[in-house]
């Protein structure tokens, strides 16, 4: 929160080159932001805008390689991290640049109370339920 607040606009991202891991998972290989992070020369409003910047490219980066391998008509951007607003909104306008429609969440929490819906979920089935709210 503290760098969300601190942030400034207009930084420019540090590219972090996507690395399949061993399940062929594509992670983001961090190694290139953290040299710009401990720059103590670059001021800390300026470190937390491309830490934003760079985390909100990244994220569009995953989604544009598995656009490549799999059709999806929509990405939900949900949990913990997207209560960042500044995050949020930026991860949003580059999707949508992109051509990508994006769900937020509206009625569940993006935190732990979204976390605990998404485990009711899983064990007892969406079917079941949408039948226990009829």
């Amino acid at each position: 929160m503290e760098l969300e607040y601190i942030a400034i606009d207009g930084c420019e991202p540090v590219r972090m080159p996507l690395v399949p891991d061993k399940a062929g998972l594509l992670r983001s290989d961090w190694e290139p932001l953290l040299d710009v992070l401990k720059d103590q020369a670059l001021p800390p409003a300026r470190r937390a805008g491309i830490f934003h910047e760079s985390m909100a490219q990244a994220l569009v980066d995953q989604a544009l390689a598995i656009r490549q391998k799999a059709t999806y008509d929509a990405i939900g951007l949900s949990g913990g991290v997207f209560q960042n607003r500044r995050l949020t909104e930026r991860v949003v306008e580059l999707l949508q640049g992109q051509g990508v429609e994006v769900r937020l969440h509206q009625e569940i929490p993006a935190n732990d109370g979204g976390l605990a819906f998404g485990q009711i979920i899983e064990t007892v089935g969406a079917n079941s339920f949408a039948n226990m709210h009829k």
